[in-house]
């Protein structure tokens, strides 16, 4: 049987099997988070449990016709795709068919999300135009404007 107990987010939770001590180092933090804790019948020698640093995501575009063009960015909240480089994060200047400020991939609880961001020549996700915000998964194709760039996130 799983028990669940409130800890701040920044404490760790240390379980001492020999003395059957629980030890939480004092950390400040206002954030709560609930963290499963195993009865100690369940428990071996020493179980660390925390909650450690946010995944951090590397968003990864490639350039279907030409493979040796590669963008790489990480995913922190935003990610802006175009082509000057005051209005965007990951700037794609080659191609007359991409705007200044073509589209946004947002990450939101481990999902992530693109939506075109008023662009002259539109954004698909697999051939399908963007009028909304949509889900974007590993392996699909972006298109923006005549631009097809095969998408990988880890």
């Amino acid at each position: 049987m799983w028990h669940r107990k409130k800890t701040d987010k920044a404490k760790e939770t240390v379980w001492q099997e020999e003395c059957g001590l629980l030890q939480e180092p004092e950390v400040s933090s206002n954030e709560i988070d609930t963290t499963l804790i195993l009865p100690k019948e369940e428990r071996e020698g020493t179980l660390h449990i925390w909650k450690g640093e946010p995944k951090k995501y590397m968003l990864h575009l490639t350039d279907v016709k030409n493979p040796g063009r590669t963008y790489k960015a990480p995913v922190e909240g935003a990610v802006t795709i175009g082509r000057k480089a005051a209005e965007a994060d990951i700037v794609i200047d080659y191609e007359q068919s991409v705007s200044a400020r073509h589209c946004r991939i947002s990450e939101r609880d481990g999902k992530f999300y693109v939506e075109d961001l008023n662009s002259s020549n539109g954004t698909l996700v697999n051939g399908i135009p963007l009028t909304e915000e949509m889900e974007l998964y590993s392996e699909s194709t972006l298109a923006l404007g005549r631009l097809e760039l095969k998408v990988q996130i880890r």
